[in-house]
């Protein structure tokens, strides 16, 4: 096993562990060595610095899956805060494409009979439910979802792969339509890590729904930072990665690339992953990209998430969605590893 240390003056960046140790450090001269294996010595019969390392695993229990699946199901019918519906979910490799128009519910093996709905949400699937008798703690792994996408043909994945449900009480998560269990301490990490993100807000940027309306959308905000605070527009710039269009960004300004999302935490999935396919494409462009058939150079990649919500949040761990949490964290670690600097923007869709 290899690892990153806390201390690469004391023991080189990189650590190597099996049956020996092995250091990288090629200015340690022969007669420090006493002193160096002193050190290890030292540092070996000291406090653990972490007391759990923070995890979580797939469970492989049968009953237990059971058992949370009849959980999962009683959370769709009462509609319980801890359980939400993704517009996205993993298919294949990760890609973002556009906006989905159309999903439609099926039973499996009944293909034909779909229940087509605009949206994904617990009230589209509580509909499909009723309007077809389903017993859903005796149904739920039967029930499938197919998306209609602009780009390609359509494909379907099990409606647990579209669930965002956390049992917090006991630790258990759906992870891409699978159960996982995490320990404490992988919640604190995560909710360490997001917070290490800092919050930009400004409340000009806030949308009053009374004033502009519930259809109020991304177009509608991404054209007025175009108009009216010199942002430039660059959400009709496509990319190709691995044969399939991916939309560059939605606004850019000053060295900064933005992506906007508006909606409720648990929506968001959407726009991390975009931002995170255009990192892919920026490695292999040396930083470079098109606004409006112009050469820009980035430096910074930021997410500007405008929650539909009233109250409002100090700090990122505030959010309920652990999904949300997870993406967050991977997406500021490859956004770092690549070179650029990771931003947050916040601002609320609201009446007041």
């Amino acid at each position: 096993m290899k690892a990153q240390t806390i201390d690469e003056k004391s023991w080189g960046n990189i650590v190597s562990f099996g049956s020996s140790a092995q250091f990288n450090l090629p200015d340690l001269l022969p007669k420090e060595l006493p002193a160096f294996i002193k050190k290890i010595e030292n540092e070996l019969t000291s406090s653990d610095r972490i007391a759990e390392i923070p995890k979580a695993y797939k469970v492989n229990d049968k009953e237990m899956i059971q058992e949370l699946d009849k959980k999962l199901a009683q959370a769709i019918i009462k509609a319980e805060e801890n359980i939400n519906v993704e517009e996205v979910s993993v298919y294949g490799i990760n890609f973002i494409f556009s906006d989905q128009s159309k999903y439609g519910f099926y039973m499996a093996g009944n293909s034909r009979n779909k229940h087509e709905v605009e949206e994904l949400n617990l009230d589209n699937l509580k509909q499909f439910i009723s309007e077809n008798n389903i017993n859903l703690e005796n149904s739920l792994n039967k029930i499938k979802v197919q998306v209609y996408r602009e780009d390609g043909r359509p494909y379907s994945e099990p409606l647990k792969c579209f669930l965002d449900f956390v049992d917090e009480d006991n630790h258990y998560c759906l992870i891409d339509g699978k159960w996982h269990k995490f320990n404490p301490s992988y919640i604190k990490f995560l909710e360490r890590e997001v917070d290490r993100l800092e919050l930009n807000y400004d409340e000009k940027f806030d949308i009053d729904v009374a004033v502009k309306g519930n259809k109020y959308d991304e177009t509608a905000f991404n054209d007025e930072r175009v108009e009216r605070d010199g942002f430039k527009n660059g959400h009709k710039n496509l990319e190709s990665i691995e044969g399939h269009k991916v939309e560059m960004m939605d606004l850019y300004k000053d060295n900064i690339i933005y992506f906007v999302k508006i909606g409720e935490p648990n929506k968001m999935a959407y726009v991390i992953d975009q931002a995170l396919n255009t990192v892919k494409i920026l490695k292999n462009t040396q930083e470079v990209v098109e606004v409006n058939k112009e050469s820009v150079e980035v430096k910074s990649i930021c997410l500007w998430i405008i929650l539909d919500k009233k109250s409002k949040i100090e700090k990122l761990s505030q959010v309920k969605s652990l999904i949300f949490k997870m993406k967050l964290v991977d997406w500021k670690k490859e956004i770092m590893d690549a070179g650029y600097t990771p931003m947050i923007n916040i601002n609320y869709k609201f009446s007041k």
